[in-house]
């Protein structure tokens, strides 16, 4: 039998006149629901049921082999185990059906036979369960408990497996691992015309914590400002510096240097403050946006502020009511509250200050870019700014 794929064979596969259902049982779902539809949509008559038994099935006679059908059929749709998969594909060809429809399992993907991985071939799973609602309903219909979903996660990653969240993922995912192979290393690169979707991608990929590489240094200096905002990435700070003469030239010394790392910066002097151990650190800070104006920013971390991703917004002006109410939406606001012998902060004292640091803001005037108070230390009813930056839409630092 011809295999040459032409316009009219795809036709008879994707709209065909003629159905065989091989493996029809009563006891099949997958059964039930395919004939049934067959039947709403005007294929009753031209849908014919194969059972090996020749028993009565949906309620119609049934052949037991495809070429007893004595009629032209354009498609097999096969509902048998693995095993049978063969010899009922055979029987299709036998009666001149062209088209086979496989839904059978057992193959590859079971056993010891099917480590696809040692094959070099990408396992992609959409796993059900991830829910404690899910994994309820899935105890309940199969009788088997779903494990906890971080444990499914952690074992698939040791295996290599890529987990996707939809049926459309599912299917681009594999297609795509189809076409690729294994790549050679892991990392994401962004190429588009459009920046919206470039920042698009990246959003999703910080979502699905995939890395996206950072530019190289010499282009970092030529498409940013060359001013130093954040002192600690360069080495520009240096902690429990002792109270002599010597110590301290040291550490400005080092400071200076690291700064002259760092093509264009000016250096204006240097910011000394008392060292503190201790408390919880926040970032509080202000942003200009385009649309809406300034925007404050209240975040648990600190210098690891980028890392814990823990923040809460505000349009300015806020009250110190509205401040405290930003600081409960933090997921890790029990900190605040004292927590493994912590003293608790006042969270009163901690609002009126970020509500002041607000007011500084919209005291500065339209010029100003952003502040950010960063660290800024909550001790009990000790609040302070350890550190401070301030950008302007001239570009120029303070």
């Amino acid at each position: 039998m011809s295999s040459e794929i032409t316009g009219d064979r795809l036709t008879s596969l994707f709209r065909p006149s003629s159905v065989a259902l091989v493996g029809a049982s009563d006891k099949s779902t997958f059964s039930r629901i395919a004939c049934q539809n067959l039947v709403r949509f005007g294929f009753g008559e031209r849908t014919y049921l194969v059972n090996r038994r020749g028993a009565e099935t949906h309620g119609q006679p049934t052949v037991t082999s495809c070429t007893q059908i004595g009629e032209p059929v354009d498609v097999a749709y096969l509902m048998v185990p693995q095993a049978g998969t063969l010899a009922a594909m055979d029987d299709a060809a036998a009666a001149g059906i062209r088209n086979a429809v496989v839904l059978s399992s057992g193959y590859g993907e079971a056993g010891e036979a099917g480590r696809a991985a040692e094959a070099g071939k990408a396992i992609v799973v959409l796993k059900a369960g991830s829910s404690a609602l899910s994994a309820r309903t899935a105890a309940a219909h199969t009788g088997a408990l779903v494990g906890d979903d971080r444990v499914i996660d952690a074992v698939f990653a040791d295996l290599g497996v890529i987990r996707v969240d939809s049926i459309e993922d599912m299917l681009i995912t594999a297609g795509a691992a189809a076409a690729l192979g294994r790549l050679e290393r892991p990392g994401i690169g962004i190429v588009s015309i459009s920046g919206g979707a470039c920042d698009i991608v990246a959003d999703r990929a910080e979502d699905l914590g995939a890395d996206l590489p950072e530019l190289a240094e010499p282009t970092r200096q030529a498409v940013v400002s060359p001013q130093i905002l954040h002192k600690s990435d360069i080495g520009g700070v240096r902690l429990n510096v002792p109270a002599d003469e010597q110590a301290i030239r040291d550490a400005y010394a080092a400071v200076t240097a690291a700064a002259g790392t760092v093509d264009g910066a000016c250096v204006e002097g240097v910011l000394v403050s008392p060292m503190r151990s201790g408390g919880t650190e926040l970032l509080a800070g202000v942003v200009r946006d385009p649309q809406w104006g300034p925007v404050l920013a209240v975040a648990l971390g600190g210098i690891f502020v980028e890392v814990l991703e823990d923040s809460a917004l505000a349009p300015l002006p806020v009250t110190p009511g509205r401040a405290r109410a930003l600081l409960e939406k933090l997921r890790g606001r029990a900190v605040l509250h004292g927590s493994r012998g912590t003293t608790p902060a006042d969270l009163d004292a901690l609002a009126a200050v970020i509500a002041r640091i607000g007011d500084l803001a919209l005291a500065l005037g339209g010029e100003l870019e952003s502040v950010e108070v960063n660290p800024l230390r909550v001790d009990g009813a000790t609040v302070e700014a350890l550190d401070a930056v301030v950008t302007w839409t001239s570009e120029k630092d303070i």
